[in-house]
């Protein structure tokens, strides 16, 4: 541990503590500021402390700043969220007026009664005039945001909540101011803030509703037969705007589309939104919601607004600026009063601290430059009850250790002394020893190396067997892939053989139907043959009867000139028959000799396709034979393969080992080197041992003259 010391005159006694400043004079001051040592631990520590409180300070005003902003971001956050969750609200609520207006639309009763299917029936009419009035009326008591409920039709009586509608209603509705803005709503809703009309027609004042939905009446066939308007109660809107309840001198309204301002609360001037340039511009944005900071009266206000999609409207709020930061002043002043009094505390305690700190390192000081210079007979002494008492505590114990160490050095350096004649003896008994072990590695390393010459020469040798092993396998395989194409080239070739003899099979079957369809041929020509011959005895009756008819009709004369006519023809036709005859007979004759020689040559191609079954049969044989011998070559080759195959798993066993045996030849060869190598260091390490030993001796003298320097 470092010491600084306050400069002093001489003769005069040094004090530790801080001297009190007063007003004196300004050299009495300067000399004073002179005798403070800046670099004691007292004014380290209270100047420590004074870092964390300038921390606490920066806290302080960092925490405002952040809880300003946070304060102000949260409120302007949750009104916007408040906002929303009340545009959400209405729009629910103005989502269920869509509903309404299409159960009126989709009920039978209007739409017929509306078509015009009763005009003439005058008793049904009015029932269902009836059942449409009363349906009016209970959509409208039945449904708390509903004030009122018109039906508009362009013929007929319309429909109210209040009363019967006069029949001229909708022309005097389209004549009037809405009537005259309302566009042609096709499949498009509008909401409008008031109807001054309707309001003179049924006596009711726009105090009772807030807004209107305009929708299209349709017929069956869903032509636009008038309008449907739908009046929302003006309690909808104001007791939601009453419970939002944002403060005093605050501004919040909600806003039709056609401009109509409904407040929370009455207003004490005349202002509105609708004047103002923001409102503008909120309204024609794209954006659902938002807020921004405005100037009223002189006064910043925060201005939030809401869009109400299902309306066409929008929820609108001016809050003073100051109402939100006035949480945050407070926070202001409460961080202020902490950060004060934080920081007294802390110089209160860094400066009782310190001066507690700096009293007992002193004590630790004196009792630590007592034990350096040899007395350690002090014991350092402290009342604190923190880690200063454990380091006391320490330092005690380690005086009494060094204490007890001495001591124990002291009988050390006289067994030291001793020893370390013991060692130079054995020093020298080992350095011989080591010698002796140095020439027997040297020819351990001389055999080692001629083994590893061994090992390469015959791993040469086994690389040469190796690669015409490698040869060999190449032979074989090529054989083995030969025979393998043999057998697909026999195969294939029975294969051949096998479909021609299918096919000499079927010439055969050919052939034998073949000689028995001439056989029934020549049969057929035979009783042919008869028939001609029987055509042949009827011509020769059939003339004899002729002439027999001639000779008759000579006989008759004149009465049987006609029948010798009709004979003579009869001859005429039986001359013709036997003719015709005669030719069927010779090509019988033809057919039959012509069939005699096919039966014959069939014969003998039938005799021929025989000998080829039984040629066909025989190459069957043969391949048959070949395809056997091939079997059995393949057989022999995949024989010799798997032999080499277990000649190439030896050769690579046996190339390992040798491998492995050169391998290891080597190694052990540069282990012998590395054991060589070791054994020189070892030598040379047990002569550096041998040199050490005798300075212990010298060593051992010394410490034993020193340790009687300390003071038990």
């Amino acid at each position: 541990m470092k010491l600084f010391k306050i400069p002093q005159k001489a003769g005069k006694k040094h004090k530790t503590r801080i001297p009190k400043i007063k007003t004196p004079k300004t050299n009495s001051l300067k000399t004073k500021i002179k005798k403070i040592n800046f670099q004691k631990i007292r004014f380290k520590l209270i100047g420590a402390f004074i870092v964390p409180v300038g921390l606490i300070i920066l806290l302080g005003f960092v925490s405002y700043s952040k809880a300003s902003t946070g304060i102000i971001k949260n409120y302007e956050n949750a009104i916007e969220t408040s906002l929303n969750m009340l545009s959400q609200y209405y729009n629910l609520g103005l989502d269920s007026l869509y509903v309404k207006a299409t159960q009126v639309n989709a009920n039978e009763k209007v739409k017929k009664f509306y078509s015009g299917i009763y005009y003439d029936e005058t008793t049904n009419e009015e029932i269902t005039y009836n059942e449409v009035q009363s349906l009016v009326k209970s959509i409208a008591m039945t449904d708390k945001m509903l004030n009122s409920v018109f039906v508009i039709p362009k013929n007929g009586e319309g429909v109210s909540s209040y009363k019967v509608l006069p029949e001229d209603t909708y022309q005097q509705f389209m004549e009037s101011e809405e009537g005259q803005n309302l566009p042609n709503l096709g499949l498009v809703n509008y909401w409008a803030g008031s109807h001054r009309f309707l309001d003179r027609l049924v006596s009711v004042g726009e105090e009772h509703y807030c807004m209107s939905l305009y929708k299209n009446l349709y017929d069956k066939n869903y032509n636009v037969i008038g309008y449907i308007v739908l009046d929302v109660r003006m309690d909808f809107v104001k007791e939601a705007l009453s419970e939002l309840n944002l403060g005093e001198n605050t501004y919040t309204a909600f806003i039709t589309d056609d401009g109509r301002e409904i407040f929370d609360k009455t207003l004490d001037d005349d202002f509105t939104f609708s004047s103002q340039e923001y409102y503008q511009l909120a309204k024609s944005s794209e954006d659902l919601s938002g807020y921004s900071y405005e100037i009223y009266n002189g006064q910043q206000y925060l201005f939030i607004f809401s869009k109400v999609e299902s309306g066409n409207a929008m929820i609108c709020s001016l809050i003073p600026k100051d109402m939100i930061i006035k949480q945050a002043e407070d926070v202001k002043t409460v961080t202020f009063i902490f950060v004060i009094i934080a920081c007294i505390i802390a110089i209160m305690i860094g400066s009782i601290i310190s001066s507690g700190i700096s009293k007992t390192i002193n004590r630790i000081n004196d009792g630590l430059s007592k034990a350096a210079t040899g007395d350690l007979s002090v014991n350092v002494k402290t009342n604190r009850k923190d880690e200063f008492l454990a380091l006391t505590t320490s330092i005690n114990n380690m005086i009494d250790a060094m204490r007890s160490l001495i001591t124990k050095m002291t009988r050390v350096s006289e067994n030291v002394a001793s020893s370390a004649v013991d060692v130079s003896t054995n020093s020298g008994l080992f350095l011989d020893a080591v010698k002796q072990i140095t020439d027997s590695i040297n020819i351990i390393d001389q055999g080692l190396s001629q083994q590893a010459a061994d090992s390469e020469i015959c791993l040469d040798q086994m690389e040469g067997l190796s690669n015409q092993i490698d040869v060999l396998t190449e032979k074989t395989s090529d054989m083995n892939n030969i025979a393998n194409s043999t057998r697909g080239v026999v195969d294939s070739g029975i294969g051949i053989v096998d479909d021609l003899n299918r096919k000499s099979k079927d010439t055969v079957n050919i052939t034998q139907s073949v000689i028995e369809d001439i056989q029934r041929l020549e049969s057929e020509s035979s009783t042919i043959s008869n028939i001609v011959a029987t055509i042949d005895n009827i011509s020769k009756q059939t003339n004899l009867l002729s002439l027999n008819a001639s000779i008759e009709a000579a006989r008759a004369g004149e009465a049987g000139a006609g029948f010798a006519v009709v004979a003579d023809e009869i001859r005429k036709l039986a001359v013709q028959s036997a003719a015709s005859a005669n030719q069927i007979a010779m090509i019988i004759k033809s057919i039959e000799e012509q069939t005699e020689k096919t039966v014959l040559t069939a014969k003998r191609a039938e005799s021929i396709v025989s000998s080829q079954e039984k040629a066909l049969h025989k190459t069957i044989e043969i391949f048959s034979d070949i395809n056997k011998q091939v079997e059995s070559l393949l057989e022999s080759i995949n024989t010799i393969l798997d032999g080499i195959g277990r000649i190439e798993v030896t050769k690579k066993d046996t190339l390992y080992a040798i491998e492995s045996i050169s391998a290891a030849s080597q190694e052990a060869t540069a282990t012998s080197g590395e054991l060589k190598m070791t054994a020189d260091n070892q030598l040379n390490t047990v002569q550096l041992l041998n040199k050490a030993a005798e300075r212990l001796k010298a060593d051992a003298k010394n410490l034993e003259e020193t340790v009687h320097i300390f003071k038990m």
